[in-house]
């Protein structure tokens, strides 16, 4: 999408998503929108699929030559990857700081599904597999990892409170500069932890 400065304008710009800005013009794709048209271009899924950290994206207005200056790129990074602290809890039946940029499926053939649409149901006998989505200038995680919940057999002599009935309602310190938080002490999650 073209910044504002540009509506009410005719504009004729083309990018390249193949890594070869320089070399020719046969690597440039060229879109054109007159002055009532919003300047805003979708890529098929076939261009999305061929994009990569190493090839970047460019634009170009036409009209000016296609030297570095006048290139703008998009610079594709690859993905940071999933949270260093995700923790599968069986007891909660959750896979505990998951973001909504992450992706889930139960099978192997189902589609993947978005944590920011849906939470995945974890009660019982299940495997859940999880990897990072693209979003903005980073690319879909190439790596998957998988989790496996198993049915809940605790008698009701034991009964286990789930952290969405517990609340921090205050706390004396916290190891901010640490990333320690109070908050951590009730996250259900092994890899987190309270340090006054």
């Amino acid at each position: 999408m073209l910044a504002s400065r540009f509506d009410g304008n005719g504009v004729r710009w083309d990018y390249c998503i193949d890594g070869h800005p320089t070399e020719g013009l046969s690597h440039w794709n060229e879109v054109s929108f007159d002055g009532s048209e919003e300047h805003k271009w979708l890529l098929t899924p076939e261009e999305i699929a061929s994009i990569t950290a190493e090839n970047d994206i460019y634009i170009h207005i036409v009209g000016v030559n296609y030297n570095e200056e006048n290139l703008y790129k998009i610079d594709i990074q690859e993905s940071a990857g999933l949270p260093s602290v995700l923790y599968a809890n069986d007891l909660e039946n959750k896979l505990i700081a998951a973001t909504p940029v992450m992706m889930w499926k139960l099978n192997e053939n189902d589609p993947w599904t978005l944590y920011k649409d849906a939470v995945p149901d974890l009660s019982g006998d299940k495997t859940v597999t999880v990897k990072v989505a693209a979003t903005g200038t980073r690319l879909e995680s190439k790596t998957e990892k998988t989790y496996t919940f198993t049915t809940n057999t605790d008698p009701d002599t034991r009964k286990y409170i789930s952290i969405d009935h517990v609340g921090l309602h205050a706390f004396s310190t916290q190891a901010d500069s640490q990333n320690r938080y109070a908050k951590y002490a009730i996250d259900a999650n092994l890899n987190t932890s309270w340090h006054s």
